[in-house]
């Protein structure tokens, strides 16, 4: 169950204006690209909007029906949509470089590719990397394989810039 873990408080909110989180934006905003190629691939079968109203699951689920991605891929994205609602949701919610490398190891399991094998080592990639790289890894991991396969299946290339 999502909750609070911390008391909601107006000095809450002003300090957490002047807080460095990168690793929100990197969820929050890798998490809406990543949406956004799901659909792309989806109206590659099923145009529409009402695809856009659809919960980031049932996305995941239609690319599977689909053939863009396998089930295990699909489990790695959601891992990724349980992490974005975790900060969406969880007032306070923080992020421990423990759960960035489960969900490394699930992306691997997948069959999602890294640029660097170290990722998969806990220790060097707690220090090489640490939560913020971890993230970035993730996330390019994520967008490349779907924009390829969006390119693959007929799609637009989303694969530059």
């Amino acid at each position: 169950m999502r909750k609070a873990k911390e008391t909601p408080s107006f000095e809450h909110y002003l300090h957490a204006l002047s807080n460095n989180d990168e690793a929100l934006v990197f969820v929050l905003k890798g998490h809406l690209v990543i949406e956004a190629l799901l659909v792309e691939l989806i109206h590659l079968r099923s145009p529409g909007d009402i695809v856009w109203r659809w919960n980031f699951p049932k996305k995941t689920s239609k690319c599977v029906d689909f053939g863009f991605i396998t089930k295990d891929k699909a489990d790695a994205l959601n891992n990724l949509n349980d992490l974005r609602n975790d900060f969406a949701h969880i007032l306070g919610q923080d992020i421990t470089f423990d759960r960035i490398f489960m969900l490394v190891q699930k992306a691997v399991h997948a069959g999602f590719d890294f640029s660097d094998d170290t990722i998969q080592d806990r220790n060097k990639a707690e220090q090489w990397y640490g939560i913020n790289g971890g993230l970035i890894e993730i996330l390019n991991s994520f967008y490349f394989d779907l924009a390829f396969t969006l390119y693959d299946n007929g799609g637009p290339n989303r694969m530059g810039g």
